[in-house]
């Protein structure tokens, strides 16, 4: 005899629990008879409750759910994951007691209980919840608390979400007003909510993640609900309305507006200290609090050390003519190949036809170091003496003392400030001062192959407009063209337009390089990348070395703002300007030893970019603390300009010295005195852009 097959399970059914976890079979039928049974009691409270208007099922604790900390026994893997919530749980229920007996207002919200009210759901009745746990239901009896339920669709989200907030028996009154008609009522008036938070996507990724963030309207109502039930008179109130959410234009990380929601946020004026979430910090600082304060510290530079020079390629490298002499025949055929391609495929571009230049368009083409010949390989190769008949020589670091970098900036001016008794002779930024004098490098590692890749569509669309963008490289002196290859191993990476029209106002578009491709490969190859495809190619920016890269921060619109309001107490007039600088990037000269791995190719050949550039994480974060090196030169003009012209306002120069004052009694060093505290004026730069706000007082000679 065959033992009986066990029974096929529907697709996605989970696999069978451990043996000693499984219930048998009477377990289960008990258990599911004992569901219905609680099931028909809820509905039976929820026709009573909808009967007298009020919530009494939700209100009803009449059956608790059992192991509502962990069903017994618990695993192994989960019991630490366990008892830390339940502790959570615990603490929670422990402060909200303490702040009841002191008569301070307290409230909780968790997702709604599924057990009863307008929140029942019969399939997740038996889930237990935050408020069925044992400590909040005994804090609830104790304090006499008040708890509602309502739908987040009636405060403009786009899922219907059942939330419950529970609050000290003060506040029982507000959330009713605030919170008790808020039910669902989307079906009845024949609408469908828009997402729904359960389940996963086709990636993968959680619907319900997104659910997790309060639309504004609650937001505000749950603000306006506490600031009455803490002694505020608001007037003003949000009630459940027919509009839609606000809606986030993309994701800025970091950014004080990560969603792009343009909420004008960072205009706020910035509020008087009050402990952490307090209602009352948002009220506006009155002109003593602002004479009392210090301007805001921005681009502070960051201390580092200077770093060891780029290293020199050593001697003795053989005689290299032309591509043969580096590649092996098969290879040297493959990029010839590809070049005939790409100039086909840009070639159609410019005739108009942009999708058939997408289709053209050949594969991005890795060559790998093993492509080259063995005599070959231990250098990287400068190619560029081929175009007057001469042989390839390796490539060379720039340096102050050697071949110095293609920049904008006085290097022989920067070397003398460094030296003792210079301007910058004690900056903290050692490194940034070093790579500015030497060429900014993008600390990738050197390259273990070649990756030449052909333009994205956007600027297959916009070819003539990229085209005009890439002359204006060579036109400024930033760049060189080149009808053969530029350098071995190289990397051509994408270049693309981005179209910022709508953001700035105005046409505008911006030639973006694409140091982020290629992106990393999902599944077991890279797909689209013809050569070694089992090599995992990390992009420029996925492979730089970022450990010593120092946290530099930025200033905000608010920090500018708040110190135009401080200077505004010493009752003269305070003017504010602006700087845009015009092609920042393109002013700081890159690592001539690192030029091949910022090439582009053209119909004609290629560009090689001498310059940092906007698609660069390292040249970003580099010229960003260029910034406040500007900053610093900045404020040291604006400091002799003002000892040099002294203000003979009788208002501003007592001003000053009460300024003064109250710094040095604040213990603040002469430095912070004289730059946050007794001075004139106040300036920050966001990477290229600048704000000066100044007392516009009138100017003498002394």
């Amino acid at each position: 005899m065959h033992a009986p097959k066990a029974p096929v399970k529907p697709p996605g059914t989970p696999a069978a629990a451990p043996e000693d976890l499984r219930k048998t079979v009477d377990e289960k039928k008990a258990a599911k008879k004992a569901k219905k049974a609680r099931q028909a009691a809820r509905k039976a409270a929820r026709e009573a409750g909808e009967a007298v208007g009020a919530d009494t099922a939700d209100e009803a604790e009449d059956e608790s759910l059992t192991e509502v900390k962990g069903i017994q026994p618990v695993p192994a893997r989960w019991s630490a994951y366990l008892a830390k919530h339940n502790a959570l749980v615990a603490f929670v229920a422990k402060v909200a007691t303490a702040a009841d007996a002191q008569g301070t207002f307290w409230a909780i919200e968790n997702p709604a209980s599924r057990r009863g009210g307008w929140a029942w759901w019969p399939e997740q009745a038996d889930a237990p919840s935050l408020w069925d746990m044992p400590e909040i239901v005994e804090l609830r009896r104790a304090t006499q608390a008040a708890r509602r339920t309502f739908a987040q669709c009636q405060f403009g989200s786009e899922y219907q979400k059942y939330t419950s907030v529970m609050v000290s028996a003060r506040g029982e009154a507000e959330l009713v007003r605030a919170f008790g008609a808020a039910r669902c009522s989307c079906r009845d008036q024949g609408r469908e909510h828009a997402k729904v938070a359960a389940g996963s996507d086709e990636f993968g990724s959680s619907l319900s993640a997104p659910s997790a963030a309060y639309p504004p309207k609650l937001n505000l109502a749950l603000a306006e609900m506490l600031d009455r039930a803490t002694g505020g008179r608001r007037e003003t109130r949000c009630t459940p309305t027919e509009s839609g959410p606000t809606q986030a234009l993309g994701l800025n990380v970091g950014s004080d507006d990560p969603h792009v929601l343009q909420l004008d946020d960072d205009k706020v004026a910035r509020s008087r200290k009050r402990p952490t979430f307090s209602l009352r910090s948002h009220t506006a600082a009155t002109q003593g609090e602002l004479s009392s304060r210090p301007v805001a510290q921005m681009n502070a530079p960051v201390a580092t050390a200077e770093t060891c020079a780029a290293p020199v390629q050593a001697a003795g490298h053989p005689v290299v003519r032309n591509l043969n002499d580096l590649l092996y025949p098969s290879w040297a055929k493959r990029v010839t190949h590809w070049r005939r391609q790409m100039r086909r495929c840009l070639t159609l571009a410019e005739y108009g036809d942009w999708r058939a230049a997408r289709r053209m368009r050949p594969a991005d083409l890795l060559v790998p170091n093993e492509a080259m010949l063995p005599a070959v390989r231990a250098w990287e190769w400068d190619l560029r003496p081929w175009a007057v008949g001469l042989p390839a020589v390796p490539t060379v670091p720039s340096s102050f003392e050697g071949a110095r970098p293609a920049t904008s900036i006085d290097v022989g001016r920067l070397e003398r400030e460094m030296r003792p008794g210079g301007d910058l002779e004690h900056y903290p930024d050692r490194a940034i001062l070093q790579q500015l004098r030497d060429g900014v490098s993008d600390d990738v590692p050197p390259l273990t192959g070649s990756f030449l890749c052909g333009p994205h569509t956007g600027a297959l669309q916009h070819i003539g407009l990229a085209t005009t963008k890439l002359n204006a490289v060579i036109e400024g002196g930033w760049g060189s063209t080149h009808s053969n290859l530029p350098y071995w191993p190289m990397r051509s990476d994408p270049y693309g337009i981005a179209d910022e029209t709508a953001r700035a106002g105005k046409p505008k578009f911006r030639l973006t390089n694409d140091h982020s491709w290629p992106p990393a490969p999902r599944g077991e190859f890279a797909s689209g990348v013809v050569g070694d495809a089992s090599a995992r190619l990390q992009s420029l920016n996925g492979s730089m070395d970022r450990s010593s890269w120092p946290e530099a921060r930025l200033p905000r619109v608010h920090q500018v703002a708040e110190a135009a309001a401080v200077l505004q107490t010493a009752g003269a007039r305070v003017t504010a300007a602006a700087v845009d600088v015009v092609a920042y990037y393109k002013q700081f000269g890159r690592q001539s030893r690192e030029w091949h791995r910022n090439c582009a190719v053209t119909r004609d050949g290629f560009i090689v970019d001498e310059r940092c550039c906007f698609g660069s994480a390292a040249d970003a974060t580099k010229c960003a603390r260029a910034s406040s090196l500007l900053v610093h030169r900045a404020r040291k003009a604006l400091q002799r300009f003002d000892a040099a012209h002294p203000s003979r306002d009788p208002t501003v120069v007592e001003w000053i010295r009460q300024r003064r004052a109250a710094g040095e009694a604040l213990g603040c060093s002469n430095v912070e005195v004289d730059e946050r505290w007794a001075c004139l004026h106040a300036l920050g730069m966001y990477i290229d852009d600048a704000g000066l706000v100044s007392i516009d007082d009138a100017v003498f000679d002394r």
